[in-house]
This record gives structure tokens, C-alpha cells and sequence, in this order.
């Protein structure tokens, strides 16, 4: 037995908010999956910082976990064990603790434990979600050093991490940092268009006339050049001029809805563009991103893009800050290039359609969220498969992707015929000892109930095993699944799984 009067409150909160998660599963056991959840759901520790910092979100985590293991009727089971492999990432909390010379051991050290275990479903989503044991260490170390140098040394899991102060905190709602993405492998610079991205790397570094604006046809092919640059700019392959620069693309929903809640639209929203300008301005490092740009400038494309285009086009005319857009050829034409207030200020950047190889290798890009979504691997079939029936549609290839991943996903995870035959007979005994007791049969009931237990346990056991096998199969998604999908077909080929 561990000495668990070392584990702080909110470790110990963990353990609870896990074992809740099991039983809202309906699952016979606590697994990594659940500390994972508990760590996420607890929510104030330094665990729940460090993986707030790196982009894990409970949403996604707990989705993931569902798609992995799905979740069972409800079976009446008298205690919820922990899983052996949850022990283990446990022992290895307390050997993290004594490693980093604390007396305690908090939800990072657990966080930590499930890590360097490695071999649980929570490790695999963590590591899918760019959260690996080097970048959680390097979070924790630097989560720590804030603190100490803040003075908060006495108990570091019982106290608030002191937040640093953004200098764009407008800009952090409103916007999606793309260097920031970049920074966390969640972005890739598409093969094959060096000299596009390069070229809109020279503008951002032209003293004049510095603001590239990327006009082509293909929405995912002007977003594939932008994430280039913010991979680039990560990567330092930039001139000195733009180091240290974030690429921030702004989220017109996310504006839109935020003037929305708070107070009369119109006047918020024109405030929080005011405001956005201003820390954009002041803060010299962000490059913002204007996707859509012709329709955004127009005034008339959407609720709200009167007020937008008010405050943000004299804003670029007048040089304020460092920006670029993209644009279709159809808006380029329409709305940019005969504006002779912007015209001095921007210069386009004309991407050629995509050859075949460059269309498959910009579908190959969209598989990779889809992979961490649903613990599959696509092969590369299958994204030729989409590239062909898709007819070239991102949207429409990330929907096959999507449907074939959750499908083959949902075949793997159906309970086995061995435990819902279980199931059935643990249901015909606790009937048969429900009569016995209703004719006060005593001798019977007690016989019902012994072996009631003994099926208990052994579905427990078989159930453990089976779901403990789950977060280590990574099925393989094929040509064939996703034809299968695009033909309407109820069913799907055989599951083939990685080696």
C-alpha cells in the first residue's frame, strides 16, 4: 500500500474525479484514461496548468477516450478497481516526487506517472495531443521557476500558478496563433511550395508595400502557405527583421460572438477592434492574419462586416501594423485590386492550381487531426481513395476521412460476445436470486448470489483486458473503407492493424 496521507488535496481530488469518471462510463475499473479526465477535471493543480499551457483540452480528451472504448450499459458492479496499470503509474508518482526532491506528491507527479509509464490509453492521447513526456517536464520546470521567483514555494500544488500578463489579451480571445501551433507540431509547411512561401516571407521584410496578400482558389491551399510561413518563422529559416514574430489569424466567429454577449453589438464590437488594433500596434511582434479579406473589407458579406470594415480598413491603408490576407481570385478582382487606398500598401501572391502529387500531399495534411480523433492510422491508399472521390473538396474529403475513421473506430470498440454473454447470464442470476428471495428460499438465494459474485469478477477481469488491449491496437484505415463510405455501404472490410 502507498502512503496516500503524501498525496495533496488536489491529488487526492484526482483519484475521486477519476473513479467518477469511470462509473459515468459505466466502467468495472479505473484506467488511465479516468486519472487523465480527474487531472483535467481538477482543474486548478499544476497537472491541469501544464496541460492547459500545452493545448489539451477535456473536450478533446474525453472524446477521444469515447471513441477509443466507447461506453457500456450500465452493469451493477460492487467496487471499481483500479486497473494494474493505474498502480504502476502510481508507484511512479511517488518515485517522480522523490526524484524532484518533494515530500508530497501532486497531480503533476501523477501527470508525470502516466507519462513515463507509457503504455496506457492516457499516454497515447497525450502524446497524439502533442503533450509529450519532454514538453510536460519543460512545462512543469518552467511553471515551477515562475512561481519560485514569484515566492510561492511553500506547497506548489496547493496554489494558483501567477498568470503572466499578455500583452494581447483581445487579440488571444479573437485570434488562433498559428507560430504558437507551429511551435507544438499541430502545423506542417505543404511540400512543394517553398518559393510561394518564401516569396511571402520576402514581403513581410520589404521595408514598403509589406503586406502580402496570397490570392488562389483553394481555401486549404492559401491556409496551407500561411501555416508555412508560421512553421518557417518557428523553424528560423526567416531574415532577423521578422524574428520573434507571432503569426495570428483573426477568428471572425470568435469577434462576432464575443460583441454578441456583452452589451449593444455594434458598440462592442467596434470597441474590441479598437482594442485589438491598439495591442496589435503596441505590442511590435504580431503579424495579423485576415483570411477571406475581399469579402471581410466589402461591408457586406456578413453581420457585422460593416463594423469590421470601418475600423479595419483605414487601419491597413494606414500602415498601422504588420498584416496579410488571403482571397480568392473572384474577391481579389472584385474588392482589392482596384482599391486605391490599398494597393500601395499590399502585393499579391498568385498560387498556380495545384498539380495532382501537391492536391494528395494537401489531403495527406488533414489526416493527421483525424489519426489523433479516433486512434487510427490512414494509409496512404486511402488519402488517394479521398483525393479521387472527393472531387478535390477539402471539406468533402474531411468528411470521408471523418466517417471511415469513426466507423472502423466503432467496429473495434464493440464489447466482445464474451462479455455480453456475461453480462446476460450475471442478469439470469440476479433474477433467479430475486425470485428465491421473493419465496424466501434462502438456501437458493444464497447459492445465486455466490455465483452472481464469481461471474462478477471474471467479467471484471475479461473486461480490464479487453479495454487495457484497446489503447494498444491502432487499426488502419484503407482504400477500401473509404470507397465503402462514399458508396453508401452499411458495412465496412475486415480491420487491419498496424504491426
Amino acid at each position: 500500500m502507498y502512503p496516500f496521507e503524501r498525496f495533496t488535496e488536489r491529488a487526492k481530488k484526482v483519484l475521486t474525479l477519476a473513479q467518477e469518471e469511470a462509473e459515468r462510463s459505466h466502467h468495472s475499473y479505473i484506467g488511465t484514461e479516468h486519472l487523465l479526465l480527474g487531472i483535467l477535471r481538477e482543474g486548478e493543480g499544476l497537472a491541469a496548468k501544464v496541460l492547459n499551457n500545452l493545448g489539451v483540452e477535456i473536450n478533446k480528451v474525453r472524446a477521444t477516450i469515447e471513441s477509443v472504448l466507447g461506453r457500456n450499459e450500465r452493469i451493477i458492479i460492487q467496487q471499481i478497481i483500479p486497473t494494474s496499470r493505474v498502480k504502476k503509474v502510481i508507484e511512479i508518482a511517488f518515485e517522480q516526487a522523490r526524484e524532484m526532491g518533494n515530500n508530497y506528491v501532486g497531480t503533476e507527479h501523477l501527470l508525470l506517472g502516466l507519462l513515463v509509464e507509457g503504455e496506457g490509453i492516457a499516454a497515447h492521447i497525450l502524446e497524439d495531443l502533442g503533450a509529450s513526456l519532454e514538453m510536460v517536464r519543460g512545462e512543469i520546470d518552467s511553471l515551477i521557476q515562475i512561481m519560485e521567483r514569484a515566492m510561492y514555494i511553500d506547497d506548489l500544488d496547493r496554489l494558483s500558478t501567477t498568470q503572466m500578463v499578455s500583452k494581447t489579451p483581445v487579440l488571444d480571445d479573437c485570434g488562433r496563433d498559428l507560430t504558437d501551433l507551429a511551435a507544438r507540431n499541430r502545423l506542417s509547411a505543404p511540400g512543394g511550395r517553398e518559393l510561394e512561401i518564401n516569396r511571402v516571407i520576402e514581403i513581410l521584410s520589404q521595408l514598403s508595400s509589406n503586406h502580402p496578400v496570397i490570392v488562389a482558389e483553394a481555401a486549404f491551399s492559401r491556409s496551407a502557405i500561411v501555416e508555412g510561413v508560421a512553421c518557417d518563422i518557428v523553424l528560423g529559416k526567416i531574415p532577423d527583421s521578422l524574428r520573434g514574430r507571432r503569426l495570428v489569424s483573426l477568428d471572425k466567429a470568435k469577434l462576432l460572438a464575443n460583441a454578441q454577449s456583452r452589451g449593444t453589438f455594434t458598440e462592442r464590437l467596434v470597441r474590441a477592434l479598437a482594442e485589438l488594433i491598439d495591442e496589435i500596434r503596441s505590442s511590435r511582434d504580431v503579424v495579423l492574419v485576415i483570411e477571406e479579406l475581399g469579402p471581410v473589407l466589402s461591408g457586406s458579406a456578413f453581420k457585422g462586416a460593416t463594423e469590421i470594415a470601418a475600423v479595419l480598413r483605414p487601419a491597413l491603408a494606414r500602415d498601422d501594423f504588420p498584416w496579410m490576407g488571403t482571397c480568392s481570385s473572384e474577391d481579389f478582382g472584385n474588392y482589392l485590386s482596384s482599391d486605391a487606398d490599398l494597393k500601395p500598401h499590399f502585393e499579391a501572391v498568385y498560387l498556380e492550381a495545384p498539380t495532382m502529387a501537391e492536391k494528395i500531399e494537401q489531403f495527406r495534411r488533414l489526416k493527421k487531426a483525424f489519426e489523433m480523433q479516433h486512434r487510427v492510422r490512414i494509409s496512404d491508399e486511402a488519402v488517394k481513395a479521398v483525393a479521387v472521390l472527393s472531387d478535390w473538396s477539402p471539406v468533402e474529403a474531411g468528411r470521408l476521412i471523418d466517417k471511415a475513421a469513426a466507423r472502423l473506430r466503432m467496429q473495434l470498440t464493440l464489447t466482445p460476445s464474451g462479455l455480453l454473454n456475461l453480462r446476460e447470464e450475471i442478469g439470469e442470476l440476479q433474477t433467479k436470486k430475486e425470485e428465491a428471495l421473493a419465496n424466501q428460499d434462502y438456501e437458493s438465494a444464497a447459492s445465486f448470489r455466490d455465483k452472481e459474485k464469481k461471474l462478477k469478477d471474471k467479467y471484471v477481469k475479461e473486461e480490464m483486458e479487453w479495454r487495457d488491449s484497446l489503447g494498444k491496437t491502432v487499426p488502419v484505415v484503407t482504400a477500401d473503407h473509404i470507397t465503402n463510405i462514399a458508396r453508401g455501404k452499411k458495412t465496412q472490410p475486415g480491420i487491419a492493424k498496424t504491426p
